[in-house]
């Protein structure tokens, strides 16, 4: 995808001529702090049935104005998922690694789940079996 020459982010109005039957998700980078046009990326994916996974590492705090209302990036009203990484060159850094947010339960599980590699000790997944060791 093309990028916007002023914003030097996804450009909204080339996103739906890239978007064909075979397409899952759009995601748009936050990049050098300025927030992409997540509500109308959004409005896109909408039609389409699409979800939004926003790239966040570049604008960690950063925040844009949709309907006279601030929004953070990363904060879920206008994305699936967001992400996150702290490799040592974002604005943050753990000396790796990274974060996914999300507002949706359903997606938070399965991300908890792909974390894990499937695997899940709460009490409440195992069953008898399990937790009598037999």
């Amino acid at each position: 995808m093309d990028i916007d020459e002023k914003t030097l982010n996804i450009d909204p109005d080339l996103i739906e001529e890239k978007i064909t039957e075979r397409t899952r998700a759009i995601m748009p980078v936050d990049f050098r702090g300025h927030p992409a046009n997540l509500p109308e990326i959004k409005a896109i994916a909408d039609r389409y049935e699409l979800k939004i996974i926003e790239d966040a590492s570049h604008s960690i705090g950063s925040t844009y104005v949709h309907d006279g209302k601030n929004h953070y990036c990363g904060d879920g009203v206008h994305s699936d998922f967001c992400t996150y990484s702290f490799h040592p060159v974002k604005h943050i850094t753990t000396g790796e690694g990274g974060a996914v947010l999300t507002n949706d339960p359903d997606l938070y599980q399965q991300v908890f789940m792909l974390r894990k590699h499937g695997i899940d000790r709460r009490k409440e997944m195992l069953n008898e079996k399990d937790r009598t060791g037999s």
